[in-house]
């Protein structure tokens, strides 16, 4: 499985962070050659920490955890960070910051790709299964196909459930029987309307996952890793508005929803059109 690899994620949060760590030394001699490259920058304050290097010494709050040609770790002042480095603190503290940022949330996205294996066998899941989003996606396109674009546009409305429902406005203004109000107040599954099953799981969750999997397998590629993090943080929920969607859809095709269509509102010609198609639920078509 791709990864992103992770550099070590520092906590440099009091002075025992820092002379904790299994390869903390001091001091360390005073050679421009003895200090390799900086580790992480740091920022105490309820503790201070003595500087690392043999000339200096120096107590301060703010510095940095080097590294030593021995694959040792010490830590300089601000003043020998200068010296050594020409490093100028506010500018590493950002850039560490940053740093830490990205390496976090590579943890996160590693984290979600150690699931994908099964994240795509639910998501192919409720694509295949008997009703699944397969079906649903077949008998929408064909519902739409088959019936009057009027009829569409009026579950669009009803599926928006303003207050102002103008479906039922019209029913109400033309004294429509009682029993036509009901079958559409009773209309199940509208959201197939207004929500696209195609995009909630494959747009929204495979294809960015699948995405993820190719740019962590191309590790010298640095594209930005923004993009993923609503995946990281809402693939379940998203998934769990997939199966909702699919159970919505598989409520409207029932053949009692079907024929409360019937009640809608439309003109003469799309009404007579609506009253006289019979749908195949299983078929996800016309019969």
């Amino acid at each position: 499985m791709p990864a992103f690899p992770i550099e070590e994620i520092y906590s440099l949060n009091s002075a025992d962070d820092i002379t904790h760590r299994s390869g903390y030394e001091y001091p360390v001699s005073t050679k421009k050659s003895n200090f390799v490259r900086i580790l992480a920058v740091y920022s105490l304050n309820k503790s201070s920490i003595n500087c690392g290097v043999s000339d200096c010494l120096e107590e301060h709050q703010k510095g940095y955890l080097v590294l030593t040609p021995n694959e040792q770790e010490t830590c300089l002042c601000q003043a020998c960070g200068k010296r050594f480095f020409a490093a100028d603190f506010d500018e590493q503290q950002n850039d560490f910051v940053e740093q830490n940022r990205i390496r976090k949330q590579k943890s996160r996205l590693n984290n979600l790709l150690e699931q994908t294996g099964n994240i795509k066998e639910k998501i192919d899941f409720i694509k295949k299964q008997p009703h699944g989003a397969n079906w649903l996606y077949k008998s929408l396109t064909h519902f739409k196909q088959a019936y009057p674009s009027e009829l569409i546009r009026a579950l669009k409305t009803l599926a928006a459930n303003n207050e102002e429902n103008r479906v039922l406005a019209t029913l109400i203004e033309s004294e429509a029987d009682s029993s036509n109000i009901e079958a559409v107040r009773q209309l199940q599954g509208l959201s197939i309307f207004i929500s696209d099953i195609r995009e909630e799981l494959i747009g929204k969750i495979l294809m960015p996952l699948v995405e993820l999997e190719k740019i962590a397998a191309s590790p010298d590629e640095t594209p930005s890793l923004a993009r993923f993090g609503k995946l990281t943080d809402h693939w379940q929920s998203q998934l769990e508005k997939a199966e909702i969607l699919v159970r919505e859809g598989q409520a409207f095709f029932h053949i009692d929803n079907i024929a409360r269509l019937k009640s809608i509102p439309l003109s003469k010609e799309n009404s007579r059109k609506v009253k006289s198609l019979h749908w195949n639920c299983d078929k996800g078509d016309i019969k």
